[in-house]
């Protein structure tokens, strides 16, 4: 059980990766091709990137070991993803769930599976 419970951390942390990349990055061409020199748009789209990438790496450390600095990578990338999306629109709030589902999932700990 233990196998099956780091699986799913890994896909929603790789969801949720690819839903804020893909954000991320469509924010970021829409600035430059719509010529919006906005520096807080650069800085948003830029922070979620970042932190889409940062929350990839705690998901992808799953597959080798499931510990607390993984779940911990995954709980940073959603926080610093909500925050970034209080000065934009909601769309990022479901990469920022499926990092904290996979956190969760993580640091699920049951006596039951360690027998």
């Amino acid at each position: 059980m233990v196998a099956t419970r780091r699986s799913a951390a890994l896909w929603f942390g790789l969801l949720g990766a690819i839903w804020g990349l893909f954000l991320g990055g469509l924010l970021l061409a829409l600035a430059l091709l719509g010529r919006i020199w906005d520096a807080r748009l650069w800085a948003i789209s830029v922070g979620i990137i970042v932190f889409s990438i940062l929350g990839l790496v705690g998901a992808l450390r799953v597959i080798k070991r499931g510990d607390m600095f993984n779940a911990g990578l995954m709980i940073l990338a959603g926080v610093g993803i909500l925050i970034s999306i209080l000065f934009t629109s909601p769309l990022s709030v479901p990469s920022a769930l499926l990092f904290f589902i996979g956190a969760a999932l993580i640091l699920l700990k049951k006596d039951s599976f360690n027998e």
